[in-house]
């Protein structure tokens, strides 16, 4: 497809072409018109030539009407003038009312036989083309030429003061309008008072706009993350004060006799959960490198320690985390605090939502590609269209229809921290139903210490 340049230029030069074509046919045809006329009101009225001073001095004798020459020849087509064309017998005619005689069409190439006497040397005129041929075909290449070269500078012309200024503007407004709300924004400013002078200034405040708009938007955001922030943050100390109290009076008391007791504890665990997913989800979104400074988490350590938490969890609903993992440690690339929420937010969905009596298993092993961490749980088998909501579940982009602890902010953070350390994860129905969560990825050296 041409660009809009080349379609303008393409339609002004067309536009020349043709102007100039019936320029020239129409300069052609009223010069044609004109000759023709000439000559017959020479032929229908004779009295306009000065047949007396033509029988004075034949020998010298011409006349010009307009772009012929009227020469003089005897009956039998004899000129006394030397100059004169000459003339056959044949084009005479034989008949003394015959009035011309068409010799061609072409463009000016028209001669004309006149009687003018009975005998004598002026007794036959001959109205001929100016000059030698050479003087008709340049007549005719000078109008070429002049229609032609006027439609050539009319095309530059409209082109160096129309079509370019226009075609300017419009590739810059193009250009504004491509960057239009970033960084690299120029102020189009055109000061022409049309209608591409108003677009131009409505680019300019739209911009304007979006980037005021858009700086108060993200102050907003910023302000709000912090809040959550402080809020996650003043809320684990209450929470983990509140969690030790139900542990202990999970030890005085049998939560076989106090299922309210080891619901409340679950509900507790799951308000915990919440507030440090607040945490990490602010430290996410404020651009956290979860790889940065070379950090490192033990994950042989890491699934020991959040299966212990679990498991004493899970006693209220009967269900049993176990863990298998290498005795040696295994190391990733990860800030420790996140690779623990990324880990405890898989096993306490599995512990929340899978079957009671049910146990979980956890499982570490070493692959010759790195790590391999699997969390699998009970329950029905979910469906495609399920893990593939799960594993699209993103944190910058909130599901309006999300339900508590399922594909909420536990899994986007999954997800996400997964992304940025260079980790797989994938949900897998289980061999007998429920789902396994499978996390692979690289190992690295051993951290410091």
């Amino acid at each position: 497809m041409k660009t809009l340049r080349q379609r303008v230029l393409l339609s002004v030069a067309g536009g020349a072409v043709f102007s100039g074509v019936l320029s020239l046919v129409v300069v052609h045809t009223s010069l044609r018109v004109s000759v023709a006329q000439r000559m017959r009101d020479l032929a229908t009225e004779p009295g306009r030539i000065d047949h007396a001073a033509c029988v004075a001095a034949p020998a010298s004798w011409q006349e010009v009407h307009g772009l012929h020459q009227l020469w003089s020849y005897d009956p039998d087509g004899r000129s006394a003038n030397p100059l004169a064309p000459v003339l056959a017998a044949e084009d005479i005619p034989a008949r003394v009312g015959d009035a011309h005689l068409q010799k061609s069409f072409q463009f000016f190439d028209q001669g004309l036989v006149i009687r003018l006497a009975e005998t004598g040397p002026c007794a036959v005129g001959w109205l001929a083309p100016p000059g030698a041929p050479a003087a008709l075909d340049l007549l005719r290449f000078n109008a070429f030429v002049g229609v032609f070269g006027a439609a050539l500078l009319g095309l530059m012309l409209t082109s160096t003061v129309v079509v370019r200024p226009l075609i300017g503007r419009i590739e810059r407004l193009d250009a504004a309008a491509a960057r239009l709300s970033t960084t690299e924004y120029r102020p189009v400013a055109d000061p022409v008072d049309d209608a591409l002078g108003r677009v131009a200034r409505t680019l300019d405040r739209s911009h304007a706009r979006i980037t005021s708009d858009r700086a108060a938007l993200a102050e907003r955001g910023e302000l709000l993350e912090r809040h959550l922030a402080a809020v996650a943050h003043d809320l684990r100390t209450p929470l983990a004060s509140l969690q030790l109290t139900l542990e202990t009076l999970d030890q005085i008391i049998r939560s076989s006799e106090r299922p309210e007791l080891a619901m409340a504890r679950i509900e507790v665990g799951s308000l915990e959960a919440l507030a440090d997913n607040l945490l990490q989800a602010s430290r996410l979104n404020a651009g956290l490198d979860v790889r940065a400074r070379a950090a490192r988490v033990d994950w042989s350590e890491l699934v020991r320690r959040v299966a212990t938490r679990f498991d004493i969890l899970g006693r209220g609903r009967g269900i049993e985390v176990i863990a298998a993992v290498p005795e040696h440690a295994l190391w990733a690339g990860c800030d420790p605090s996140l690779a623990e929420r990324v880990l405890a937010n898989i096993v306490h969905n599995a512990v929340l939502h899978g079957p009671a009596d049910h146990p979980v298993g956890v499982a570490l092993d070493r692959t010759p590609e790195g790590f391999s961490l699997a969390v699998h749980s009970g329950g029905p088998a979910l469906s495609v269209d399920r893990l593939e909501a799960l594993a699209a579940r993103r944190l910058v982009a909130p599901s309006a229809s999300r339900t508590r602890g399922q594909d909420g902010l536990g899994v986007a953070i999954v997800n996400e921290v997964s992304r940025r350390a260079g980790w797989r994860v994938a949900y897998l129905p289980g061999e007998e139903g429920g789902l396994s969560v499978v996390l692979t990825g690289p190992v690295v050296a051993p951290g410091p210490g």
